[in-house]
């Protein structure tokens, strides 16, 4: 529902997908003659594509009869490899990506604004946003079974007041706490004067923006603050956290690169004790670089 609203809204939806590297590949998931495809393993998008409309009636056996997705409904998308009609192509530079593709993520809707700033012709609502992160998520996500939290310290540009704060979440159902800290200590995010506390529940995965309601605060210029979060949800009947923080990876010659400073970004797990992320190469082995939290602020 959320990305058809964006379509029907604001214009074309940009997702990732799965493009099969071996014309044998391709030619398993992808049904030339229809222009449908459909992924059904554990494959990692490799492909921006953009959604243009939808067809919630577009039969699941306009798709490879070895390879068909379980109910009917499939995107429409224009692809980025020219025209005309081919395995590749598709029908004229648009094929059919069936709702059910395992490899779809990331969709993402954007809305522009003239580069000149105009108080009267703006969907900005904050005067200034604080963040570390460059890169979202980056390389990749992660979770773990026991509880963890994240945090990003701040330091006031401007005398203001924080208004709100952003929240991530990478699956359906998540919950989300949310701390707000005044001059906490250094190394330690939540030692600070307590000045909001919340806790918000999402249907869907994706980025959000929290506003604190009464619980906004002052902020002098100079002054130090920490937003704290723990990002939770329920996976095969086992409790999961949501690992905050931007990854980077390299694949072949391209790459994500990620970086993190001392005092900017903290990690805490089972004893409440605080961990500066500066300088952490992986938390899962997998050879990925830590970046920052991906928590960010917003004041007025």
């Amino acid at each position: 529902t959320g990305i058809k609203n964006a379509v029907k809204e604001d214009g074309a939806v940009s997702a990732g997908y799965y493009s099969p590297n071996s014309s044998t590949e391709n030619a398993r998931f992808f049904n030339s003659a229809t222009s449908a495809y459909y992924s059904f393993g554990h494959f990692d998008s490799n492909h921006e594509i953009t959604i243009v409309g939808w067809d919630d009636h577009y039969s699941r056996r306009n798709f490879n009869a070895g390879c068909r997705p379980p109910k009917d409904g499939a995107w429409i998308v224009k692809n980025s490899w020219g025209t005309g009609s081919s395995s590749r192509v598709g029908a004229d530079g648009y094929f059919y990506l069936s709702y059910y593709d395992l490899s779809f993520d990331e969709p993402t809707s954007f809305e522009m604004e003239p580069i000149t700033y105009s108080p009267s012709n703006t969907s900005h609502e904050y005067h200034d946003i604080y963040q570390y992160d460059g890169v979202g998520l980056g390389g990749g996500w992660y979770t773990m079974n026991q509880p963890a939290s994240f945090a990003n310290v701040f330091t006031a540009r401007s005398n203001s007041t924080l208004k709100a704060v952003s929240a991530y979440t990478i699956s359906g159902g998540s919950k989300v706490t949310i701390d707000v800290y005044k001059n906490p200590e250094s190394g330690n995010p939540t030692s600070g004067s307590h000045v909001a506390s919340l806790t918000r529940y999402f249907d869907n995965a994706g980025y959000y923006t929290v506003d604190l309601g009464n619980q906004a605060c002052d902020l002098p210029k100079g002054s130090t603050f920490a937003v704290v979060e723990t990002s939770s949800f329920v996976r095969n009947g086992s409790q999961r956290y949501a690992m905050l923080y931007e990854t980077g990876q390299r694949a072949g010659t391209a790459s994500v690169n990620v970086s993190c400073s001392a005092g900017q970004s903290y990690m805490s797990v089972r004893n409440g004790s605080w961990m500066d992320m500066a300088g952490e190469q992986s938390f899962n082995g997998d050879g990925s670089t830590v970046g920052n939290a991906t928590i960010k602020a917003f004041t007025v």
